[in-house]
């Protein structure tokens, strides 16, 4: 059979509409042949799409091998021919004489298994033995025949004739037990097999069923019966049945409602040994579910009467396995041997609240010694089977009993044995229903009259989309009709558009042929367009829109059904009729109909409109809107406001003043001059003494003379007042420098695109071409590449970075930009890095802001030299770092790196969310980088120097400002505007003045720090203190003063005491010029003052050496001392103790007895105790590790000991803060 064309639609998936492909149905076979795979070369299917689809059209047979096409629609009737001769395995022209086998066309196996008349037989293709060929002749393989198609014993034996048609399947049986259907030859494969060595629940023999009526009485399938209730349920009338192989299912929950389902039948254990002995084992069985509410029932025997429960068990989200079991630990199975069988139900409940996801009931047991247990097969199944058939009411009910059949005439439910037919009602006799899928179903039902008409059905809406119904159970929702009575009229009883769309109905209404219809018919219904639009209950706003509901005329010609009879005066007055361009349907004068609907005199004119709407003057007729002070102007169909002059506005909401004049080029003041404001180069002539006639002339209308980038406001014409535009000259002529074009032509002046490199004393590039003078050791046409030596991206202001070479000096720098990374890296060894061995790279800088190589000199110009690190350098503090000198550093001359006084920063680590910056203050920086490890390693650095006017840059970094020094020639040190300080400007002195104005405080101008009153607190004073209240205070800050002599507070590793007389106490430390300290300072907190201290030893010495990460602790009682214990010294961690008497300033080492000796440690804490004693906590050596022991040294007896907080009960609260564990 061979397929061309037709109507394709599937709704919301294909909208084909007209099939262009060719199928071939293979009718002994009863299978579809692809042609595009067994199609020669060269024919339509295998090479090209045949012509446009189509359907509607005719076909004939021509001489056996063509196919004849005439007509047919595809958007229009057409009139055309076709001819398609079909391939060779379609039809074989005969030859004489000579016999052609069209399989050895085939010469590929694949090919060839795809054709249902061939088959690969000793290595060609050739064609199928016709049926009851010798066995040992090639089969067809590919040809699957019928019985595939056939499910069910019935439907297999129906077609089962000793006659058969021509090509038809033959003889055909019935496999029971494997629910297949075979020809009668080859009866051989239905056969009985074994499981763990025990044949099924049947015996040892298949069961083959070869007649019609047998189906009836023979046809029994092994399994359980699967019953599945939608809520509510109802016992009589499942709404699902069928016989399942496995005992496990999945489902996923129904969105609507609650699904029972219900497993039915009979376990047939089958142990070995005879009916159950005393030593017999028992079977285990288990239940796993999942999300389900579970219930399993079984009896002792095949008595479905007396069930006990085994098993019960709420839903859980997880996997759940549970043995089932009988009251009192009985054995499940008390007879386990063959020929026993035990009646089963296991009822599962899906609760659609338990959430999303899915549903698992499963039935397990240990009877064939898998571990763990296994599914039961169906080889100890069966279906539920009684005798009580006549107490079922309906088809799937009678059939959830595999001992009865369903009789569709009568709707009675019979047993099974006995009889294989119906009673004849007149009819003739029909065959049992033995299949629950052949039972009639609600769903089935498409009509509220058929619905309603089965007594098992009900017609109820969805409550998910409007306009749509369906047939369900009866019973299962509320409202639902169940009477034919009640059901609303079909489409095609409803005779107008609003009994057609009324109740959400499923019917449409259409417009043209002003029918109703069901919507899900449309396609067959109106298959070649017959219907242009409809009208729904669900999608179409507003519905039921005829002619005369439009009361416009722009309404009304939207619909092509209607035109518009209208007053020829005011067009507006009129009604919309059905008709064409000839006129109104059915003629009849259109001032008639005016009149009549509108009560107009029938003598006034009107005039029929179906092409365009007629026009409606509406500023004659008063309809138009517009401002009081607006003019209407008519325009075809429509009309236009115009404000009068004076005003602007859209003439229809507003109408605002302006200006009286028109102001050329220029723009309105607006209140409350409203004069012209002229454009850059404009500008307005002096109005003449006597006022010409008619609209005066536009002000701004006057070109100034100055290229369009000046106003001309002070002198007039030819005198510009100041050019803009980056242009300059008497009348803004030409380019200023850091631009480029042509300031008297249209493209002006640009400023130069040089990535902010171009150098300002050249002007920054060519004033003609734009081509850049790069500095910042740039390149480019837009200084937008590096020189060589250098390495960045200089674009967008980025910087070149002079790259790692070994040692470079760098003289009279302005501004440089330095590192050792390149692309996030360091440099290839051929890129000028330095290697003093595999894997260690170093580079030294010597950078100065003059032109001699060394720092400035005292009491001279000094612009001092600013260092600042990016963000994104990388030096792992383990393996580099990067060191900064104020002046020349020792190891130049030893070229050894050691401890130096002009260290000012040692840089290391990674991931900063801010730059870093350091100032040399001589004028000399030298910056050394050292590392070992890998070559992501590195960073980036900008060095600036201070100076400007002459013999500097010209110009400050925004916002400094250049500060002309005194003998310098013009030159200058940049600067920070007053008020502000650090490298660049950003921290304010003073914020706010201190608030001095409220009372609230006073600057301390040498310090740029607020001292503030009584009361108030905070950066800026302006914090009320309420008592209670903690609040920071900055006494002093090294970057808010231009002073360096507090530079000596840059350390760490020190420790600050609290004194007598409101002072602090500064000792030791590590600083990075000077290394470990042993100095002494004193700040008073009243004069925020910081004094350096000369202390001596009472004996004569020099008293505690230089340290850091000491601790120190203060003891008021007597005249005031300052204890000391520990720290890191040169000589490396020691253990020494001393005091320090802050009246007499004289050092005292301590060497009291001791019963326990003091640990030699550093990073430790020094507490003093109510003056009592000391409590050393913590500490660290490389000998001893870390301090475990809290030790307390007493003042008055110098004695040492383990403190514990039970030995001082009131004092015993210690608090300490961090530290290194």
């Amino acid at each position: 059979m061979v397929v061309y064309g037709g109507n394709v639609h599937t709704h919301y998936q294909e909208e084909k509409c007209y099939e262009d492909g060719i199928f071939f149905y293979h009718l002994g076979c009863h299978q579809w042949v692809s042609g595009a795979e067994l199609a020669p070369p060269g024919t339509p299917e295998g090479r090209a799409a045949p012509p446009s689809g189509r359907y509607s059209h005719v076909a004939a047979v021509l001489g056996g091998s063509v196919l004849l096409v005439a007509g047919g629609y595809s958007g229009r009737p057409r009139g055309d021919l076709m001819a398609y001769k079909v391939p060779p395995f379609v039809f074989q022209a005969p030859a004489l004489d000579y016999h052609l086998d069209y399989c050895s066309m085939y010469t590929d196996h694949s090919v060839c298994s795809r054709d249902p008349e061939c088959s690969w037989c000793q290595g060609a293709c050739q064609s199928a033995p016709p049926p009851g060929t010798p066995s040992g002749a090639c089969p067809a393989a590919s040809c699957l025949g019928l019985g595939r198609l056939l499910s069910d014993c019935q439907a297999c034996l129906a077609f089962s004739s000793p006659t058969a048609p021509p090509r038809g399947p033959g003889t055909l049986g019935w496999c029971v037990h494997n629910e297949s259907c075979l020809p009668r030859p080859e009866q051989a494969r239905c056969r009985g097999e074994q499981i763990s060595g025990t044949v099924g629940w049947w015996g040892p023999a298949p069961v083959f069923v070869t007649s019609l009526e047998a189906c009836v009485t023979q046809s029994f399938l092994p399994g359980l019966h699967l019953l599945t209730f939608q809520q509510p349920p109802n016992a009589s009338q499942p709404d699902k049945v069928s016989i399942v192989r496995s005992t496990t299912i999945t489902l996923t929950p129904s969105a609507e409602t609650d699904v029972s389902l219900v497993y039915r039948g009979f376990i047939y254990p089958m142990l070995p040994g005879g009916p159950g002995g005393p030593g017999a084992e028992d079977v285990a069985v288990w239940a796993r579910a999942q999300r389900l509410h579970v219930l399993a029932r079984m009896a002792r025997g095949p008595d479905t009467e007396n069930m006990e429960e085994v098993g019960r068990w709420v839903a859980q989200q997880e996997k759940e396995t549970r043995r089932l079991q009988r009251p009192g630990s009985s054995r499940l199975f008390p007879l386990p041997g063959r020929g026993n069988k035990y009646a089963v139900e296991i009822r599962g409940q899906l609760n659609g609240s338990a959430g999303p996801g899915h549903s698992e009931l499963t039935l397990l047991w240990d009877r064939t010694g898998v571990p763990g247990g296994s599914e039961i097969s169906f080889f100890f199944l069966e279906p539920y089977r009684s005798l009580a058939c006549s107490s079922y009411s309906s088809c799937l009910g009678c059939l959830a009993d595999q001992g009865c059949g369903w009789c569709l005439n009568s709707a009675t439910c019979h047993l099974r044995q006995g009889r294989a037919h119906c009673e004849d009602d007149g009819n003739g006799e029909s065959l049992l229903v033995l299949v629950p899928a052949l039972c009639p179903l609600c769903e089935e039902h498409r009509d509220c009259h058929a619905c309603t008409q089965d007594p098992f059905c009900e017609w109820h809406q969805s409550t998910n989309r409007k306009g749509d119904a369906a047939c369900s159970r009866r019973g299962r929702g509320r409202g639902a009709l169940k009477n034919p009575e009640e059901c609303p009229p079909l489409c095609s009883q409803r005779l107008t558009c609003e009994d057609c769309l009324a109740n959400s109905s499923q019917c449409a209404w259409c417009q043209s042929t002003h029918t109703c219809f069901l919507f899900a018919a449309y396609l067959a219904r109106y298959p070649h367009g017959g219907c242009r639009g409809w009208d729904d209950s669900v999608h179409s706003e507003p519905r039921c829109r005829s002619c005369h509901g439009f009361l416009t005329c722009h309404e009304c010609l939207q619909s092509h059904e209607c035109g518009w009879c209208g007053n020829e005066d005011n067009p507006t007055l009129g009604r919309c009729l059905q008709g064409d361009f000839s006129g109104p349907l059915g003629g009849g004068n259109c001032s008639l109909w005016v009149g009549e609907g509108l009560g107009l005199p029938v003598a006034l004119p009107a005039r029929w409109a179906y092409a365009r709407c007629p026009d409606v003057d509406e500023c004659r007729l008063g309809l138009a809107r517009c401002h009081p002070r607006a003019t209407c102007l008519n325009t075809p169909l429509s009309y236009e406001c115009h404000c009068q002059r004076g005003y602007q506005g859209d003439g229809i909401t507003h109408c605002n003043r302006t200006c009286l004049e028109d102001c050329g080029h220029g723009v309105c003041s607006g209140p409350p001059d409203f004069t012209c404001v002229c454009d850059l180069g404009w500008t307005s002539d002096l109005p003449p003494p006597t006022p010409a006639p008619g609209p005066p002339a536009p002000r701004c209308s006057r070109d100034c003379g100055c290229n369009f980038h000046s106003h001309c406001r002070r002198r007039g014409p030819g005198y510009c007042d100041e050019c803009q535009d980056w242009t300059w000259g008497e009348h803004c002529e030409r380019c200023r420098p850091g631009s480029f074009g042509n300031a008297t032509g249209s493209g002006g002046c640009r400023p130069c695109q040089c990535n902010g490199h171009g150098d300002p004393r050249r002007g920054h590039c060519d004033n003609l071409s734009g081509l850049c003078f790069c500095q910042d050791h740039t390149e480019g046409a837009h200084c937008q590449i590096c020189s060589p030596g250098y390495y960045g991206d200089p674009r967008a202001g980025g910087s070149c970075f002079r790259e790692c070479g070994g040692r470079a000096l760098l003289t009279n720098v302005s501004s440089v930009a330095l590192g050792s990374r390149r692309f996030g890296g360091l440099l290839p060894p051929g890129g000028g890095t330095a290697r003093a061995g595999p894997g260690l790279s170093y580079c030294v800088w010597v950078v100065s802001a003059t032109e001699a190589l060394q720092p400035c000199a005292p009491g001279t110009l000094c612009p001092p030299l600013t260092l600042t690190f990016s963000p994104d350098s990388s030096t792992p503090c383990t393996l580099s770092y990067v060191l900064a000198f104020d002046g020349f550093p020792r190891f130049l001359d030893t070229g050894v790196v050691q401890s130096d006084r002009s260290l000012i920063a040692a840089f290391c680590g990674q991931r900063r969310d801010r730059p870093l910056t350091v100032q040399a203050l001589s004028g000399l920086l030298v910056l050394h980088w050292e590392a070992n490890g890998s070559s992501s390693w590195g960073f980036n650095a900008s060095v600036g120097s201070a100076r400007c006017g002459s013999g500097g840059p010209g110009s400050c970094p925004v916002p400094q400002e250049c500060v002309p020094q005194d003998g310098a020639a013009g030159a200058g040190l940049c600067r920070c505007p007053q008020g502000w300080a650090g490298p660049h400007c950003r921290m304010a002195l003073c914020p706010e003045n201190c608030n001095a104005h409220t009372g609230a405080g006073i600057c301390n101008q040498s310090l740029g720090v607020c001292i503030c009153a009584e009361g108030f607190g905070g950066p800026d004073c302006a914090t009320k203190l309420d008592g209670g209240q903690l609040v920071w205070e900055t006494l002093m800050d090294s970057r808010l003063s231009a002073d360096t002599a507090s530079r000596f507070l840059h350390r760490l590793g020190h420790t600050m005491v609290e004194g007598p007389d409101a002072t602090l106490w500064m000792f030791g430390g590590l600083g990075l010029p000077q290394g470990l300290l042993g100095n002494l300072y004193r700040y008073s907190v009243s004069e925020r003052r910081w004094t350096q201290m000369l202390a001596g030893a009472e004996d004569g010495g020099p008293g505690p050496s230089p340290r850091s990460f000491h601790a120190a602790a203060y003891v008021p009682a007597g005249r005031g001392a300052m204890y000391l214990l520990g720290g890191l010294t040169a000589g490396g961690i020691t253990c020494d103790f001393w005091v320090l008497n802050l009246t007499t300033l004289q050092w005292r080492q301590e060497k009291a007895p001791q019963s326990i000796e003091l640990p030699a440690v550093a990073g430790h804490t020094l507490t003093a105790r109510r003056g009592l004693s000391l409590l050393l906590v913590g500490g660290y050596s490389p000998e001893n590790g870390f301090n475990q022991q809290l030790l307390e040294y007493q003042l008055a007896t110098g004695h040492v000991g383990v403190w514990s907080p039970e030995w001082d009960a009131p004092n015993r609260s210690l608090w300490p803060f961090c530290g290194l564990p």
